[in-house]
């Protein structure tokens, strides 16, 4: 069940929309042509691939902020914090990514001054400790909740969005009690299994990858990290890009 049916069945009434880094905010139905770029890093369309830390954090809010001044597909609000002045009154659940949060920062910042109470503003970003302007709306979120709410870390922030909308009596989004709520849920979850893995030497991590593009010629850097990780082997993921690169011959 969809976000918006199940906020129907609980006699809520959800507005969407959805964080694009091609796009901008735009809404669900609004029509999109394929595009290549993302905020995550690791990815072959990511956003200032060559930058990292603070420089990064920079380039991706001037990516959103660029975003932001264009018209978009079909116009309307552009910002969420356009979203929160014409709502001022109404609580604003923002399902991110710690990279997309990142990108979102200074819109998220605004946003929060622009509602009635700083707290409508509740952010959902696993694993996310602290960020500039709105560490007191992050609500906490661990890779822990998975076995609360099921499904793969990947998709931890969309089902725990369906897990706070699903049990809105509880909380009616006051911060306090969902905070309260969240915290009690992640107490009583499962502990997540450590997985050891070997790590290699670069000279190995170069070699696996030369025969892992000649199987498959096609594969990308993250297709490779993410089976060279599912065989039991370590290797971070900024290093093995550089090393893909070397076993790529550029």
């Amino acid at each position: 069940m969809g976000l918006e049916s199940l906020a129907e069945m609980r006699g809520l009434d959800l507005e969407v929309w959805i964080v694009s880094a091609g796009y901008g905010l735009v809404r669900p139905s609004a029509q999109l042509k394929p595009y290549s770029a993302a905020f995550s890093p690791g990815q072959p369309d990511s956003i200032a691939p060559r930058l990292d830390g603070s420089a990064r954090d920079q380039a991706l809010r001037e990516w959103w902020k660029t975003l932001s001044e264009w018209p978009g597909p079909t116009g309307g609000n552009r910002t969420l914090a356009a979203v929160a002045g014409a709502g001022r009154s109404d609580p604003m659940l923002v399902v991110l990514s710690a990279p997309y949060l990142s990108a979102l920062n200074d819109d998220l910042t605004v946003a929060r001054e622009s509602l009635s109470d700083p707290h409508l503003l509740q952010v959902v970003s696993a694993g996310t400790r602290s960020a500039p302007g709105i560490t007191d709306n992050l609500l906490p979120v661990s890779g822990r909740l998975r076995h609360a709410v099921g499904g793969p870390l990947v998709s931890l922030n969309v089902r725990l969005a369906r897990w706070i909308i699903d049990r809105l009596e509880e909380h009616s989004f006051n911060f306090e009690r969902l905070r309260s709520l969240l915290v009690n849920l992640d107490s009583s979850a499962v502990p997540l299994a450590r997985r050891s893995r070997h790590r290699l030497s670069d000279a190995e991590v170069v070699t696996l990858a030369r025969q892992l593009m000649k199987a498959d010629a096609a594969a990308t850097r993250t297709a490779l990290l993410r089976e060279l990780r599912s065989q039991g082997l370590a290797c971070e993921q900024a290093r093995f890009g550089r090393l893909f690169e070397m076993a790529a011959g550029r």
